[in-house]
């Protein structure tokens, strides 16, 4: 069953997100955003017993009347992954709910998401990007 995160799922959603991606987690930077999500109308701050995701609709400048949904976090308990799956169909349902002509969810993980993403349905868009936290090369 999906719900909306409560403000007594928080240290739950903290723990889980260090134990799963502990490599360059920031807990400040992920209670901030978690917070925000919880409390704007644009995004969404969801939960199963297993998992949780973080998703948000963002205008661009040159095309506003396209919003875009973007999957901030996905984070599940291991051999849970269907509940990842479920939040992420929920998500783009949501989203598309909400006028939304995009949905994309990515990873900046070791985690690929490949397989979930093609469950739902999704399809590589690629980018190009700068990793400006990295030394120019």
């Amino acid at each position: 069953m999906i719900r909306d995160i409560a403000p007594d799922d928080i240290p739950w959603v903290m723990s889980l997100g260090g134990r799963r991606y502990p490599a360059g987690y920031d807990p400040g930077g992920a209670l901030q955003a978690l917070v925000a999500a919880m409390r704007i109308k644009s995004a969404i701050a969801w939960r199963t017993d297993h998992a949780f995701l973080v998703a948000n609709i963002v205008n661009t400048l040159w095309y506003p009347q396209r919003p875009q949904c973007e999957v901030l976090a996905i984070c599940v308990e291991e051999a849970h992954h269907w509940d990842a799956v479920c939040l992420l169909r929920a998500s783009a349902k949501w989203a598309r709910e909400q006028g939304c002509a995009r949905w994309i969810v990515a990873s900046d993980t070791k985690h690929s998401i490949e397989a979930m993403a093609k469950r739902i349905g999704a399809e590589p868009m690629p980018r190009w990007g700068i990793n400006l936290r990295e030394p120019a090369k």
